[in-house]
């Protein structure tokens, strides 16, 4: 077995298809990367007369790390697939087994991958995140926005008393209030097609068969790459 479809379903008006990918770990990579945004200012200083002293310091600074994941994985025709995950990492070593479990949504012809399990340390690795954003109804988001902002906005640029600067003031107004609502309703939906997919008996079917498999003995010695 290496990459096949185990099932396809529906969640809430929107197709989906599940597709497992397995084999061999040959090498496995992490790395981190951290961006740093925010501004300080402030701090000491000289007056006029030379004499030092010290302003307030204002502003704040933020740090955000995104994890990223490099496995060479060899199916059982030879095959090697690059598998690379953001903020999912997946614990194994050279010549574990493992699956890695992707969806495709909609018409889309490929998509993330939500899931893994590692054969030889029988564990499963979950990235709901990557399911619902995947699941989020985000071409409904933008037409939505679109049939709300834009007759407002040809609506204040013509009126007699507006103009261009008025009528970009009032979309961005009702992008933000429209937004902020279709993104609570999208993540809802999102949250409840993702356990639906999740709740797929054919797809829980197909893991309770590779839970009961026997353990495979790893075929190389060697500490593992990812923590």
């Amino acid at each position: 077995m290496s990459t096949r479809e185990i099932t396809t379903g529906n969640a809430l008006g929107l197709s989906y298809r599940i597709f497992a990918r397995s084999g061999t770990v040959t090498a496995s990579e992490t790395r981190s990367k951290t961006e740093v945004s925010g501004s300080v200012s402030g701090g000491g200083g000289y007056s006029n007369n030379g004499t030092g002293y010290t302003a307030p310091v204002s502003g704040s600074i933020s740090s955000e790390t995104t994890d990223y994941q490099d496995i060479f994985l060899t199916d059982d025709n030879g095959v090697e697939h690059l598998i690379q995950t953001e903020n999912f990492l997946v614990p194994c070593r050279e010549g574990q087994r493992a699956t890695f479990f992707f969806i495709k949504s909609g018409r889309s012809q490929s998509g993330p991958y939500f899931q893994a399990y590692n054969h030889n340390s029988r564990q499963t690795y979950d990235h709901g995140k990557s399911l619902r954003s995947d699941l989020f109804p985000w071409l409904t988001t933008l037409i939505v926005l679109a049939v709300t902002g834009v007759p407002m906005f040809f609506s204040l640029l013509l009126d007699s008393e507006g103009g261009l600067g008025p009528a970009i003031f009032g979309l961005v107004i009702v992008a933000v209030v429209v937004g902020i609502c279709m993104w609570i309703v999208g993540s809802i939906l999102a949250a409840i097609r993702a356990t639906r997919v999740k709740a797929d008996s054919r797809f829980r079917q197909f893991k309770a068969q590779l839970e009961n498999e026997p353990a495979p003995s790893a075929q190389a010695d060697t500490s593992p790459t990812a923590v």
